[in-house]
């Protein structure tokens, strides 16, 4: 059976065959190749000492779309963001150094955060902004956001309250008053009963923003729903990437929250 090159191997075989610029984005590639998973594309053109276009071609010539899309098959081949069949010897220089750390988390960032929807994520600020209360809705996987959530809520001034919703009975017009926004999470797509909570409560007219990932019974609830990419969380590179990228949600959602709050009430 062949095995088709690797893109490390494929660069290293071919180096001499390269042009002056390409030779020299090669060369860097290949000095520290987890490295360049950290690098914007300008940073890296300095680094090898050649214009932006020239690494673009690079990147082309090899058959990606441009040098963002290179750096995703890079991390997939060195094991960053736990591409499996991969070697230890391989996996190995990410497992241990801080750069290839660094590199992978950026990296499943970039990917998680991508189908996000920034005008989804203004709507939610401006309704939080608007709440007499946040009530955090979670099932227990994803009660750790919640908890996270209402300290970050209350120390901003804002009332938060913690709604176990691993019942579809959650939700209920007790537990519910005049002005609570519902805030519900999920980190997987098996949330049926927090989705049915959450769309009794906007069936009633409350407000709810949903933080989650693609393709779950959360996000298909009439919930303003801030998706992230759907992963696989028994990966524990994946899972620990997933944690960082709703937290970074959570941070964004109380931070942007008590700024419109304060402008609401100095406007008044």
């Amino acid at each position: 059976m062949v095995t088709e090159p690797t893109i490390l191997s494929r660069i290293s075989d071919e180096l001499e065959t390269y042009p002056r610029g390409g030779r020299a984005v090669a060369q860097a590639i290949l000095e520290n190749p987890e490295r360049v998973l950290c690098m914007s594309l300008v940073e890296f053109s300095s680094r090898a000492k050649v214009s932006d276009p020239t690494v673009l071609r690079f990147c082309r010539s090899l058959g990606f779309d441009g040098y963002k899309a290179f750096k995703h098959g890079l991390a997939l081949e060195l094991g960053s963001i736990g591409r499996e069949g991969m070697s230890a010897e391989t996996r190995g220089p990410l497992g241990t150094s801080l750069d290839g750390m660094v590199a992978w988390r950026k990296l499943a960032f970039d990917m998680l955060m991508d189908t996000l929807d920034r005008g989804v994520f203004e709507q939610a600020v401006e309704l939080l902004s608007q709440a007499k209360r946040v009530v955090c809705c979670s099932q227990q996987e994803s009660a750790p956001l919640a908890y996270d959530a209402i300290a970050r809520f209350t120390r901003a001034g804002i009332s938060a309250t913690m709604q176990d919703c691993s019942s579809p009975d959650a939700l209920s017009a007790a537990d519910l008053k005049a002005g609570d926004v519902v805030l519900a999470f999920s980190r997987t797509a098996d949330d049926a009963a927090i989705a049915k909570a959450v769309n009794r409560a906007v069936r009633r007219g409350y407000g709810a923003v949903a933080v989650t990932v693609q393709g779950s019974h959360l996000a298909q609830s009439s919930a303003m729903a801030l998706t992230l990419r759907q992963i696989d969380t028994r990966d524990m590179h994946k899972d620990m990437s997933l944690w960082v990228a709703q937290r970074f949600v959570v941070d964004a959602l109380t931070l942007a929250t008590s700024r419109l709050r304060l402008n609401h009430l100095t406007e008044r």
